[in-house]
Order: C-alpha cells, then structure tokens, then sequence
C-alpha cells in the first residue's frame, strides 16, 4: 500500500460546509439583513393578498375585515379609499425591499 491510501480523502460536502461556516462568520450582518429584507418581502406579499380580498369583498359584496370596521366609522366609499391606500402602501414597502435585498447579495 502506498502512503496517499491511508489519509482521508476531504469530501466535497465536508469543504462545502466549511466554507459557509467561514463565510457565515465573516458576514453574518449581511445575512441577518438579508433574511430580514426577504422576511418583509414576504409579510408584503401577504399583506397585499389581504388588502386585495377586502377591497374587493367590500366593493362586490357586504364588506368584511378591515374593510367592514373602516366602513363603519367612516363611510363605505372613504373605507375603499383607505383600504385602496393601503394596498398601494404595501405594493410600495414590497418593492421597496427587492432593490435592498439585491444590493446585499452583490455587496461582497
């Protein structure tokens, strides 16, 4: 037997592993804004749903939600412009994070 046959040979999961660990250490800001930005995206994304389905249940039909209390404190049509607002807000905030998000993982 030669003596390269009885070292370990590194796998490739084993160097793999070792370098996100290395790269986790050094950048963990990074990460944690990013996994931040990406966590808002989504909160958007889901927020945007909802704003859509109340909007539209308080224009076809007897209004429910939010919707339902902005209706009856002011007014059917001031509620479907707030809860129009709303929705353009959250459409905003949600694009809002894509370029930050971006710019974090070309920063390094």
């Amino acid at each position: 037997m030669s003596a390269g046959a009885d070292t370990p040979r590194p796998s490739a999961i084993a160097f793999a592993w070792s370098q996100a660990l290395g790269f986790a250490r050094t950048h963990l800001t990074l990460i944690a804004a990013f996994a931040g930005t990406s966590l808002l995206r989504i909160a958007g994304t889901i927020a945007t749903i909802l704003l859509i389905r109340d909007f539209l249940t308080g224009v076809l039909e007897t209004p429910s939600g939010l919707t339902e209390q902005l209706t009856r404190s002011v007014g059917q049509s001031a509620a479907l412009w707030v809860v129009a607002g709303l929705l353009v807000a959250s459409f905003a905030a949600r694009i809002a994070c894509v370029p930050a998000a971006t710019m974090m993982l070309t920063s390094n």
